[in-house]
């Protein structure tokens, strides 16, 4: 969730990342991006906002990483 607290219009860009894994043993599936743009290859979402004055906006994605039973992750 971001928030405009100005008394202006600003344009961002916020960006966030789906781990990716080197280990063919562990996949991310079921990535769901919604309204994010997504680079495969770096595991990057972006989106470009336009937020008016006290306004604040949200976004949300998932994704699932299937892993072998007694194997360690850290994300």
């Amino acid at each position: 969730e971001v928030k405009n607290n100005k008394n202006v219009a600003v344009n961002l860009k916020l960006i966030d990342r789906i781990p990716l894994s080197q280990n063919k043993e562990i996949k991310v599936e079921d990535i769901v991006t919604n309204s994010a743009e997504y680079d495969k290859k770096k595991g990057l979402l972006s989106w470009t906002m336009d937020l008016q004055p006290k306004e604040s906006r949200k976004e949300s994605f998932s994704f699932q990483v299937k892993y072998p039973r007694g194997k360690y992750i850290s994300l």
